[in-house]
């Protein structure tokens, strides 16, 4: 709620809400006005969202009774952004490479979705030989996540026509969005830091 109030608050009082207009008239006029509001109120779901994966995976990070997991943990988010603003920068001073990273996306895209699902299976292995999961939770669980990801690309498939973007691209980042991996190892960190 505070920033929901003060992020206002200080677009109003430094005139930096021009541009938030002209970028808000663009996707109006792109995607229409009910496609826009909708695709605003899915940023701000997202952002609330990534807000409490970030608590959830402290917690669980905490909960593993290791400091040096939850300091490493931070400094390598806080180096990995600024490592990652840092190469935007770069690729956006050339447009060969702005049009390599565009190519390039997809295919990333792609090794993360692989990348998660195989840790996915590992963490669910290592639960399941622990008993902190019977198969039929990790169906349930597997499921769940199945719905989860279909209806964010339903939504995003509504909202973004396929000029705009294909598909598939829209399938990547609701694998990529919807939490898996993080949910599944929590029992794993509350386990650990039982038995120590």
């Amino acid at each position: 709620m505070i920033v929901a109030v003060a992020v206002p608050v200080a677009l109003l009082w430094s005139d930096a809400t021009e541009p938030i207009f002209n970028i808000a008239r663009n996707v109006d006029d792109a995607l229409g006005r009910p496609r826009a509001i909708i695709l605003g109120f899915l940023i701000l779901a997202g952002l609330v969202g990534s807000t409490w994966k970030q608590l959830v995976q402290g917690l669980y990070i905490a909960m593993s009774g290791h400091d040096w997991a939850v300091k490493g943990i931070a400094f390598t988010t806080l180096v990995a952004v600024t490592f990652g603003f840092l190469v935007v920068g770069w690729i956006l001073d050339s447009r060969y490479r702005i049009a390599l990273a565009l190519n390039a996306i997809p295919w990333l895209m792609a090794a993360f979705v692989a990348l998660k699902l195989v840790l996915a299976m590992r963490v669910m292995q290592r639960g399941a030989a622990r008993g902190l999961f019977t198969r039929r939770q990790l169906i349930i669980g597997a499921i769940a996540w199945d719905v989860c990801v279909l209806a964010v690309y339903g939504v995003l498939a509504l909202i973004l026509p396929e000029i705009l973007v294909r598909r598939h691209y829209l399938l990547l980042v609701a694998m990529l969005v919807v939490p898996f991996v993080r949910l599944a190892a929590a029992p794993l960190a509350v386990a650990r830091n039982r038995h120590r």
